[in-house]
C-alpha cells in the first residue's frame, strides 16, 4: 500500500510542531530558576552490617542538607537479622507518600545509599551489606517505589546513590511526569573506589564527601543563588578519573531539581577555605597525595562540553521554522553555553548543538537528542585552517619549470 502524499499545509503543520517541541525543550532546560517546595524529606539508607564505613557518608549526607539550611534526614539503618531488607526502604517510602500529597502543594525527598552494590543476572542493581551477609535488596523493590506517579505525583525526587555500579540505576527507572534525577558515583560498569572501600571512606574521600565540598563551595560564592546537582557533577567529572566518572541523569521531567540557597544557608569552618586575592569566590581544597592515590586528579580549568545532535523527522532544514530556531539559540545569553554547531539535511534534518555537559544531562533522555562526543575543548578547525594559511604565506613562490628547447 503506497502512503498518500502529505499536502502542503499539513508538511507546514507538523514543522511548526516540532521545532516548537524543540524549543520548548531547549527553554526548559536553560531554566534556571529555583522552585519553591512546601516539603521537603531526606532518607539515608546503610546497612547495619555494613563494612565500608557508610554510616560516614551518611554524616556527609547530614552535613551537606545542614549547609543547605534543609531538615536532616532520616537515618534508616537496616539490621543485619532483617530478612526483607527491600520492604524496609519502600515501607518507608510508601507511608512518606501519604504526608507529602496535598493539593496544589510541591514536596522534594531526597535519598542517599552508601555502601555496597553489584549487579543482578538480569542487570538490576542490587544494594547489600557484605560479602558474609549477602542478602541484597534491588533498586526496582525500593527507591523503584518513587516512580509510583500517583503516589508522588506533586513530588520531585533527587537519588544519591554511592557505590559500585550507581549508573545501573539510570537505566533501571522509568517515567513520564515530574523532575527525578538520579546522582550516581560511577557509571553502570565501574567499581565506585581505586583503593579498598573500607580505606577510601576512612579517609572521607568518597563521592559522597565530594558533593558535600562542592556544596560548600558554592554555598560560599557570592554569585550563586541556588544549586543544582547536574551542575555539580559537571564540575566534579572534571576532577575526576576517566575510569571513574560520576553521573547525573534526569530520568523523569524536563528540568533538573534546583534548590534555592536560603539567607540562612552557612558553611561550616572547617568546610572554608579563603579565596584567593582579586576573587570573591572560594576554590576547591588541594587534593592530598593520598587522594591522588584514591583516583582523583587536580580541578582542570577546561569546561566539560557536550556536542550532541537533534533528528527532525518532518522538518525542511530550509524551512522558517528553522531559521526562526537558529535566530532564538543565537539571541540566547553567551553565558548560557547553548550554541549550534550546525543544520544538516538528508532525508531529514539533523541538527548540531555544543552545550556545557550538565545542559546535555538534562536533555539525554528525550527522543531523537543522541551524543557525539564530550570534549575539553572548542572546535579545533579553525586554528588548523589559520595555521595551514599562514603556511602557505610563508612559502616562497616556486620559479615557473624552464621549457625545453624547441628543436
Amino acid at each position: 500500500m503506497v502512503d498518500s502524499p502529505i499536502s502542503a499545509a499539513e508538511s507546514i503543520r507538523r514543522e511548526k510542531e516540532e521545532v516548537s517541541a524543540l524549543k520548548s525543550v531547549l527553554e526548559d532546560a536553560i531554566d534556571q530558576r529555583g522552585r519553591y517546595y512546601h516539603k521537603i524529606f531526606s532518607l539515608s539508607v546503610t546497612f547495619e552490617a555494613d563494612n565500608t564505613s557508610a554510616a560516614r557518608d551518611t554524616r556527609n549526607f547530614q552535613l551537606m542538607l545542614k549547609i543547605l539550611s534543609l531538615p536532616k534526614a532520616v537515618e534508616l539503618v537496616i539490621e543485619a537479622k532483617n530478612v526483607t531488607p527491600a520492604w524496609a526502604v519502600s515501607g518507608m517510602l510508601q507511608k512518606l507518600a501519604s504526608t507529602v500529597q496535598e493539593p496544589d502543594m510541591r514536596s522534594l525527598i531526597i535519598c542517599h545509599y552508601a555502601g555496597h552494590a553489584r549487579l543482578s543476572p538480569n542487570g538490576d542493581l542490587c544494594f547489600y551489606a557484605s560479602d558474609i551477609v549477602p542478602r541484597t535488596m534491588t533498586m526496582t523493590h525500593t527507591f523503584g517505589v518513587l516512580c509510583d506517579e500517583e503516589a508522588f505525583r506533586n513530588s520531585d525526587v533527587i537519588l544519591i546513590l554511592d557505590s559500585c555500579f550507581a549508573g545501573t540505576a539510570i537505566r533501571g527507572i522509568d517515567s513520564r511526569d515530574r523532575s527525578m534525577e538520579i546522582v550516581a558515583s560511577v557509571g553502570y560498569d565501574q567499581s565506585a573506589l581505586g583503593n579498598p572501600s573500607d580505606s577510601a571512606r576512612f579517609q572521607n574521600h568518597t563521592f559522597t564527601s565530594r558533593l558535600t565540598d562542592e556544596v560548600a563551595k558554592r554555598i560560599g560564592r557570592e554569585d550563586v543563588s541556588s544549586i543544582s546537582f547536574a551542575e555539580i557533577v559537571d564540575e566534579l567529572r572534571r576532577k575526576s578519573n576517566p575510569d571513574r566518572l560520576p553521573q547525573y541523569c534526569l530520568r523523569v521531567g524536563r528540568v533538573g531539581v534546583r534548590i534555592t540557597i536560603p539567607s540562612t544557608a552557612k558553611v561550616p569552618p572547617h568546610l572554608r577555605v579563603e579565596a584567593p586575592s582579586g576573587s570573591s569566590s572560594m576554590h576547591h581544597r588541594k587534593l592530598t597525595s593520598s587522594e591522588s592515590s584514591a583516583g582523583y586528579e587536580a580541578p582542570t580549568p577546561q569546561a566539560v562540553i557536550a556536542i550532541f545532535k537533534v533528528h527532525l523527522d518532518n522538518t525542511n532544514a530550509a524551512s522558517p521554522e528553522v531559521v526562526k530556531l537558529v535566530q532564538w539559540i543565537h539571541s540566547l545569553n553567551p553565558n548560557i553555553g547553548l550554541t549550534l554547531s550546525g543544520v544538516y539535511m538528508s532525508r531529514s534534518t539533523e541538527v548540531i548543538f555544543m552545550a556545557p555537559w550538565y545542559l546535555w544531562a538534562q536533555l539525554c533522555q528525550h527522543r531523537g537528542f543522541s551524543l557525539v562526543c564530550e570534549t575539553f575543548g572548542s572546535d579545533r578547525l579553525p586554528a588548523i585552517l589559520s595555521d595551514l594559511s599562514g603556511q602557505q604565506q610563508q612559502q616562497p613562490p616556486q620559479s615557473p619549470r624552464p621549457q625545453p628547447p624547441r628543436s
